[in-house]
């Protein structure tokens, strides 16, 4: 006589395929959504950014299927070998470090450094009040050739007057600031690019008449070629401290009616900056491709590699990160883990080695740099 299955174990049977279903379907669905435009389908933006995460539990879920010998593995199997091409976009294995045996001088190579700075920690987020001169000792440590810097703050009071001291205790020669704000007529915030190498010229791409996000393009002289440096900040979601701590503690004490509220501002927010970021990323990528000259984009894109937003940007260039990265590429520091959303790309015709995120906490961004050789391999 043949025993009856045992209940409870079909059911988590069945409960465990119907998650790993749910859960390959989103993974696919989060590939998908790089191809959509967020202003048009903001949740595709959502989807985008979740990647990571999907991935990752559908690759435990595979292997839990794996091991249990279940024929629905197929499902999450699927999802894996959809998304396997991802990987590099957010992990490099193989990075290649060191000057390149063709660039035989030093004189034929330069760095480029870019840092959202979070305004040099003004309102002591970090709560250290030496988180600012900490930023000025690593660059000055670092001493980029090149120096891009986003969320950048500067005041005509001397203490707080980034701008000349910059430009004082790194030797920068030539600059490129334009504030998007300012507060009584003394007290500036905007983007800037600082360089060793002439700048010959200036411009600004406002992407609303807000003015509140912007990229500025600086065309700088290094030897007898031209470079043009896009130094740029997207919209970011401006989640405040609140915000974070809310979604960190999903399971609070609050009730259900206060959870609804935020729940409902967070996702504003959310609907709102992935929205804007899909109108900036074309206007980018339209300013980009009319580049007279090859060019070098970095900055704070606050998107992830599986967005509209990067496969606009990076159409037809080389990601830094990809080229000789090693290790997660990581960029954010805050709350949530695992984000990269800083980045440096650059046109073929430019070549760059040497890529590294720097893990100091001095901001939520981490600084991320690399070098840059035009000198064509023999």
């Amino acid at each position: 006589m043949n025993k009856r299955p045992d209940s409870k174990r079909k059911r988590r049977t069945g409960i465990t395929s119907w998650i790993s279903a749910i859960v390959a379907g989103l993974t696919i669905l989060s590939i998908i959504a790089s191809n959509l435009n967020p202003s048009k389908l903001w949740i595709s933006g959502v989807l985008g950014l979740l990647f990571p995460y999907l991935y990752l539990v559908n690759l435990i879920l595979l292997v839990v299927m794996i091991s249990k010998k279940r024929l629905l593995l197929i499902i999450p199997l699927i999802a894996f070998f959809s998304g396997v091409n991802k990987l590099p976009l957010l992990i490099q294995l193989d990075g290649s470090n060191g000057r390149p045996e063709y660039v035989s001088d030093v004189t034929d190579e330069f760095k480029l450094l870019s840092f959202n700075v979070r305004v040099f920690d003004l309102y002591n987020w970090t709560r250290n009040i030496d988180t600012r001169e900490k930023i000025f000792v690593y660059l000055e440590d670092e001493a980029p050739d090149i120096l891009c810097l986003q969320e950048f703050y500067s005041s005509d009071n001397n203490e707080f007057n980034n701008q000349d001291l910059i430009k004082k205790r790194l030797q920068y020669k030539f600059n490129h600031i334009q504030y998007s704000i300012t507060v009584r007529e003394t007290d500036h915030w905007g983007i800037a690019t600082f360089s060793n190498y002439p700048i010959v010229n200036k411009g600004v791409i406002y992407f609303d008449e807000h003015k509140s996000n912007a990229c500025i393009y600086t065309d700088i002289l290094l030897k007898k070629d031209t470079v043009r440096v896009f130094n740029t900040h997207l919209q970011s979601v401006k989640f405040d401290d609140n915000d974070y701590r809310f979604i960190e503690s999903i399971v609070g004490n609050e009730e259900e009616s206060q959870k609804m509220i935020r729940t409902k501002a967070i996702i504003t927010r959310l609907m709102q900056a992935f929205k804007k970021r899909g109108i900036q990323a074309s206007i980018l990528a339209d300013h980009i491709n009319k580049s007279p000259y090859p060019v070098i984009i970095c900055g704070d894109f606050n998107d992830t590699p599986v967005s509209y937003c990067y496969k606009m940007i990076s159409s037809n260039l080389n990601d830094a990160f990809r080229e000789s990265g090693l290790g997660l590429g990581s960029t954010y520091s805050g709350p949530i883990p695992g984000l990269r959303i800083d980045y440096i790309m650059h046109d073929k015709k430019i070549h760059s080695y040497d890529f590294k995120v720097d893990n100091v906490k001095l901001s939520d961004h981490y600084p991320i740099s690399c070098a840059f050789t035009l000198k064509q391999p023999e």
